[in-house]
């Protein structure tokens, strides 16, 4: 490789992959160092050199009297051997050692080539041996298809490290993957930052915009908080707006805790459809469990539902919950959930024979009348007619007894544990670690399960007849044809359970066309019921005490019995509830929605696609070595023929700032068990909020900072429209002699307070508007402006003087360091610049 001098390379691309290829082989790793290009774009210039080339810089730690940049190789670091642990981090290792190896190319304009200028080859360290080749830095790279694939297995819920091991497997052991799992992690890492440009609830948003433009009938509404964030957030799809009209008769509404990152409550809109399973109807993500809040929740959800309110809504006890029902669905009936109401008087009442009484009031059957009259007697007979609780109960006992809605249709539900399985569900995709723009997409695969399910239910009713085992066949098999095959199990125990019933009397009315048909039970028979039946001779109809077809839309046995007694074989039609039905599944099916061929699921589903097609062959070439040497040949005359196909991947715009006009990420949501002052340990709220290395701005770090070279420039500033410096005091030694300050007076927008005691030549501003907002540095600094716009400061007196600015809710704070001995351009302060040999202050907001 000596005479590598003065060779031709068509492009830079190819002289790096010759030098990258050249470096794995000798076993060391390359770094881009020199870059030159013309102002037209074109590169005249590359230089390549080992990464071990020059020395590391030690980042020493904040300490007073100590020089934050020094090399690995000065000396100076030895002499202070008593404080090396507080000035070098620990575990961090250096690996540069001044390397002399370079590679060079310069551009040609007479033959538009890239010719060898410098091609250095000694090195002054160990090189890697072959097996350690694979840890080189350079030679590490995940590659698209690598990608792909983990982006697959992880919507299959395969976690990224096992995705990985799947990798290692196929490429026979990890010195043949080309990446360590921790590259993997970063480039994940990369691309969900690269998507969350303007931040997490910004890419939710979008997301949504995406589904919009998919299907018209997709319905998203969000609400912004007084800064700008998002609040709240609704949204459904046509699936779900499609089960709505066909089971809006009953709505389940609850919300569950920990699923995202920033602790929104998920509140969930459920039904029940023909097959007696789940549908749901819409979600939401909340900022608090409000009144307001939950008002923009349900009015919104009737808006997406055409306004169609339900005839009856199950929800918890929250009182703002049925507040906000009775003012917004005020024809729905309102029913608390059974099972919490069980669950609070375990809680507060204590004998368990007192619980065990209450709780059979919960679903007991009997009319109004005879349910008052057992709760008087279970709370004389057990002395609990002083429980506050008790009374409490007993108070709204018309939005929990089963005896208060014998009558009312709720499809046989009475309380929100479908709610609670669905929670449960979601949990298995979504946690309290989960950003915005993660939830929406997983939960969406949740649904797709669930609805397959329900898509196979409505097969399997159509396909397939069950054993008829009851005396009454014609209506059974008239049952089985019309109804799912759920609410036909249903039907049949209730044909079953008509043996237990006698005819006691049938009692005619002579001006009328009703009969009327007593029953009792056979075993008890002071346990009696009443049908009414009226013969119409278009639609007779049969009305029993038991009320069980109004509540259920199910005949009872009664019914079955009357009708054994008239010798019907046909299932009468009045007794026909159309949401049961087979045929209500034909008009739930939405279409099958076409996604873009730019969108990236689609671009994962051909991806899935092409890789099962060729398993195929790879499976075929596998038999032997013959057929894999053909293989790779052919895989690899097939890669190149591909590569017209490959679309190149879109602008890295992580380094450009976010826009002004986007939806910034909200709060950590406050909600019902959550402790006055999250914050119980003093030191951790009193810690320091670590900064960006780049931009020196807190809530991020420097790999995620989103500052391009402008923002870099003006780092520290609020925004564009006020240049308010965000300063914090330095703290290092005060100079002996300060430097000379001016009259500042002449700043309108800007009061200098001096601590201990201003310099004689400082003027403070006679009249300044009043700000309540104090300005506290970490050393104790007040800085604080009454209504007269005098300024009051506080605390430790460490530094002369502090400038801070009124243009905006961020105080700046300008450290002595700063000579003011100069006019501010503008009455702009931050124009004004250091001239002493300090270290620069941090910028803070």
């Amino acid at each position: 490789m000596d005479d590598m001098m003065g060779v031709y390379f068509p492009t830079v691309e190819e002289a790096e992959k010759f030098y990258s290829l050249y470096s794995r082989i000798l076993g060391f790793s390359v770094r881009r160092d020199r870059l030159q290009k013309e102002g037209n774009g074109l590169v005249v210039r590359r230089q390549w050199v080992c990464s071990k080339q020059g020395l590391a810089s030690i980042k020493c730690r904040k300490q007073k009297g100590v020089d934050k940049n020094k090399t690995a190789n000065n000396e100076k670091i030895g002499e202070q051997k008593k404080s090396r642990r507080n000035i070098i981090p620990r575990g961090v290792r250096y690996t540069r050692v001044n390397c002399p190896v370079s590679f060079s190319v310069r551009y040609c304009k007479d033959k538009e080539l890239y010719r060898v200028t410098k091609f250095v080859q000694e090195h002054n360290h160990d090189l890697a041996k072959s097996h350690e080749v694979q840890f080189l830095r350079s030679n590490r790279r995940v590659e698209d298809k690598d990608v792909a694939q983990v982006e697959c297995l992880r919507r299959a819920q395969v976690h990224t490290s096992r995705a990985y091991e799947q990798l290692v497997e196929q490429a026979g052991g990890h010195d043949g993957v080309g990446f360590l799992m921790k590259d993997l992690y970063n480039k994940i890492y990369e691309l969900r930052k690269n998507a969350e440009m303007d931040g997490d609830a910004q890419a939710a948003i979008t997301w949504m915009n995406m589904r919009g433009m998919e299907s018209e009938e997709f319905c998203c509404r969000y609400s912004l908080d007084e800064e700008g964030r998002l609040a709240n957030l609704f949204w459904r799809d046509y699936q779900s707006f499609l089960d709505y009209s066909a089971y809006s008769d009953v709505v389940i509404m609850d919300s569950t805790y920990k699923t995202n990152l920033y602790g929104k409550p998920l509140v969930v809109f459920v039904g029940c459809n023909n097959h007696r399973a789940t549908v749901v109807f819409g979600f939401a993500l909340i900022r608090d469990e409000r009144e307001d809040t939950y008002t923009w929740v349900f009015e919104n959800f009737l808006e997406s539902m055409d306004y169609k309110q339900p005839s009856s809504i199950l929800t918890d006890g929250d009182e703002s919950i049925r507040k906000v029902v009775e003012r917004v669905m005020p024809i729905a009936r309102h029913r608390l959930c059974a099972w919490h109401i069980g669950r609070n008087i375990s809680q507060n009442v204590k004998d368990v024979a007192d619980q065990k009484s209450l709780s059979k009031m919960i679903y007991s059957s009997m009319c109004v009348s005879e349910w008052e009259a057992a709760w008087q007697s279970i709370v004389v007979r057990n002395g609990l007619s002083d429980n506050a609780w008790v009374i409490s109960l007993y108070n709204k006992r018309e939005r929990w007894a089963e005896a208060f809605f014998r009558g009312h249709f709720f499809g046989g539900m009475c309380s929100t544990q479908r709610v609670e399985g669905m929670h449960a569900k979601l949990k298995k995709e979504i946690g309290r670690h989960t950003r915005l723009c993660e939830v929406m997409p997983r939960m969406e695969r949740t649904l797709g399960r669930i609805r397959n399910r329900v898509l196979y239910d409505n097969f399997r009713s159509k396909n397939g007849a069950p054993v008829y085992e009851t005396h009454m066949r014609g209506i059974e098999e008239d049952a089985c044809r019309l109804f799912t095959h759920d609410i036909f199990v249903m039907i049949k125990s209730q044909i079953l359970f008509e043996r237990r019933f006698v005819l006691v009397q049938k009692v005619p009315f002579p001006i009328s066309d009703t009969v009327m048909f007593y029953l009792a039970q056979y075993d008890r028979p002071e346990r009696r019921w009443c049908v009414e039946f009226h013969s119409d001779p278009t639609n007779p109809t049969w009305l029993c005490s038991c009320k069980l077809f109004e509540s259920d839309g199910i005949p009872c046995g009664h019914i079955f019995c009357v009708l054994k007694d008239q010798l019907l074989s046909r299932y009468p039609a009045s007794l026909i509830t159309k949401r049961w039905t087979k045929c209500v599944s034909d008009s739930t099916v939405a279409p099958k929605i076409k996604v873009p061929d730019h969108d990236k699921s689609a671009q994962v589903a051909r991806y899935s696609a092409l890789i099962s097609e060729v398993s195929k062959a790879c499976l075929n070439y596998s038999f032997s070595d013959e057929g894999f040497r053909v293989g790779m040949i052919e895989f690899a005359r097939l890669v190149q023929s591909s590569s017209e196909f490959k679309i190149d991947p879109p602008m890295d715009t992580s380094r450009v700032p976010p826009s002004r006009n986007v939806v910034r990420d909200p709060k950590i949501s406050r909600t019902k068990g959550m402790p006055s002052n999250p914050t119980t340990n003093t030191e951790n709220a009193n810690k320091e909020q670590r900064l960006c290395g780049k931009c020196f701005m807190p809530g991020h770090n420097r790999r995620t900072c989103t500052a391009g070279e402008e923002g870099v420039r003006n780092r520290g500033y609020a925004d564009s429209h006020h240049t308010v410096p965000c300063v914090e005091a330095y703290s290092g030694s005060v100079p002996d002699v300060a430097p000379s300050v001016p009259n500042m007076a002449h700043l309108s927008s800007y009061v200098v307070a001096a601590v201990p005691d201003p310099p004689a030549s400082v003027q403070l501003p006679a009249d300044l508007p009043y700000h309540p907002t104090p300005c506290v540095s970490e050393y104790g600094m007040e800085l604080d402006f009454d209504d007269k716009g005098a300024s009051r400061v506080g605390g430790i007196g460490q530094f002369p003087f502090f400038v801070a600015s009124q243009h905006s809710s961020s105080f700046g704070i300008l450290p002595f360091s700063f000579n003011l001995n100069q006019t501010a351009p503008n009455d702009d302060v931050t124009q004004l610049k250091p001239d002493c040999s300090y270290p620069p202050p941090k910028w803070i907001p």
